[in-house]
């Protein structure tokens, strides 16, 4: 599949992955396989207390106040300049989430011959339309991408799709494999040249 780790030396310590990179801990069917091979994993959630931020030419620390810094920077209407920076982020990325009622988030989840009508006009919208949408303006939507880079990264792509991700908290809590994810399939590998592996005892020959 998309795994791809690249491995720098011969002792496999130094290594990238080049294809997947994260298991959130809504992918119970990768967790299950992981645990059944006893697979060791760590977290890649970065904690953000104290981390460094670089946006418009400017470092900051995560504790250092964003609209002090920033907002000064970039071209926010009178409204955003008075909302503090956390306001903003959870109005992007809460808000939509919250207006849905429980029944027609669970579409979020499901492939479906037809969507609700609260969920069916987010289906054609990019991330950006979507920011715009809501009435964020161009450069309050930068701001949020200078901040947050993966949202830079992904910000034309479909918004329900995100906010699929969003909602099973795909983006918090993550994990990788040990000394890199191809010890995934690695695994199944060495499981299928065994003629009786030990993680199937429970099956019949």
């Amino acid at each position: 599949g998309r795994i791809y780790t690249y491995y720098f030396d011969e002792d496999g310590k130094l290594y990238a992955e080049f294809g997947a990179m994260r298991i959130p801990v809504s992918h119970e069917t990768s967790w299950h396989y992981i645990n059944l091979f006893h697979l060791d994993t760590e977290t890649k959630t970065t904690p953000y207390r104290n981390n460094f931020l670089y946006a418009h030419n400017t470092r900051l620390r995560t504790t250092d106040s964003v609209e002090q810094y920033l907002y000064p920077k970039y071209e926010l209407t009178p409204q955003e300049k008075a909302t503090p920076w956390n306001e903003i982020m959870d109005f992007a990325f809460g808000y939509q989430i919250r207006k849905l009622p429980p029944e027609v988030r669970a579409e979020m989840l499901q492939i479906l011959p037809e969507y609700s009508p609260e969920y069916q006009p987010l289906l054609n919208l990019s991330i950006r339309q979507y920011l715009e949408s809501i009435g964020l303006s161009q450069g309050a939507i930068s701001l949020i991408t200078a901040t947050t880079p993966m949202t830079g990264a992904i910000l034309d792509i479909s918004y329900s799709e995100a906010l699929g991700e969003d909602y099973t908290i795909d983006f918090i809590n993550t994990y990788g494999i040990q000394g890199g994810f191809v010890k995934l399939p690695l695994a199944f590998y060495q499981s299928f040249q065994n003629a009786y592996p030990a993680q199937y005892s429970a099956i019949p020959p």
